[in-house]
């Protein structure tokens, strides 16, 4: 999959709407570290926990090997799929989540999800991988938690799925 970082100016956009204090933070797409490099300070301050997750093991180590030392002393840096890693027990919630997930470009690529139809019964549907990023990010927030990502507008204004 190819990659596109963030620049750092939608980074500093996007920070802006943080949370003023924040105590767990996700970026389950974490790439370069772009999209927390700006909120970095205010995560030490506050000793936040914070996940970073990316299923490249290439920027996991660029991101221990760049951001080890400004990193709150509990940031935790995770080579999975974050589908596949928040499917399992994970009892953490999050104040905010910060993400630009991978898009899937292609219906090939997209990915299953489970929904509820009429009645309550269950339905498999496929939606883009970014569509199911944003469900389960969002089902990982606390109550008024915060999510900040990078969407394209197919994602933020498409009818089938709401």
């Amino acid at each position: 999959m190819k990659r596109h970082e963030t620049p750092h100016e939608i980074a500093v956009a996007l920070a802006r709407h943080a949370p003023k204090t924040i105590r767990a933070l996700l970026d389950p797409a974490v790439g370069t570290g772009n999209l927390i490099e700006p909120l970095l300070s205010r995560l030490r301050r506050n000793e936040s926990q914070v996940y970073c997750i990316d299923s490249d093991p290439e920027a996991i180590q660029h991101v221990e090997q760049t951001l080890r030392g400004v990193l709150p002393p509990s940031a935790y840096l995770i080579q999975a799929d974050f589908l596949e890693w928040s499917s399992r027990c994970v009892t953490t919630r999050f104040d905010c989540v910060v993400m630009n997930p991978p898009f899937a470009g292609k219906k090939a690529n997209w990915y299953p999800m489970e929904t509820e139809g009429a009645g309550g019964v269950r339905i498999l549907r496929h939606a883009p991988l970014e569509a199911a990023f944003v469900r389960r990010a969002i089902e990982l927030l606390v109550d008024g938690g915060r999510l900040l990502a990078v969407l394209p507008s197919s994602i933020v204004m498409s009818d089938s799925l709401q």
